[in-house]
This record gives structure tokens, sequence and C-alpha cells, in this order.
């Protein structure tokens, strides 16, 4: 089987270009803007707010906010 340098090549390059598209990323590693403790940390922010307004809407139709 004899193969041609130039089908070599472009197969060489072309392999090249695929990774450098592809940036030679993992697909384990593909979420690399959020971190988990950084989505808990919010959530749990939005949810002591959700409390305060609660405690809040109570003391008014107490009407004793202020």
């Amino acid at each position: 089987m004899k193969v041609d340098i130039k089908s070599f090549l472009i197969g060489v390059f072309a392999t090249i270009n695929l990774f450098l598209l592809y940036g030679f990323t993992n697909s384990t590693d593909c979420d690399t803007y959020y971190n988990n403790d950084d989505i808990m940390n919010e959530v749990n922010s939005i949810a002591n707010d959700i409390d305060d307004i609660k405690k809040d809407v109570k003391k008014m139709s107490r009407g004793k906010l202020y």
C-alpha cells in the first residue's frame, strides 16, 4: 500500500486544525464559567433574601413594619 505524501499532509493538517479549533478540551471540563460553590452561594443568598421579604410582608400585614 503506497501512501501519497499529499494525502498524508492533508490528513495531518486537518487533524491539527481540528485540535486547534476545539482547543484540546476535555468533555468533563466543559463548564469552565460557573463553579458549583459559586452557584450554591448565590442560591443561598437568594433564599436568605426571600426569607427577609417574607418577614417584611408578615410585618406589613400586621402593620408593624416601621
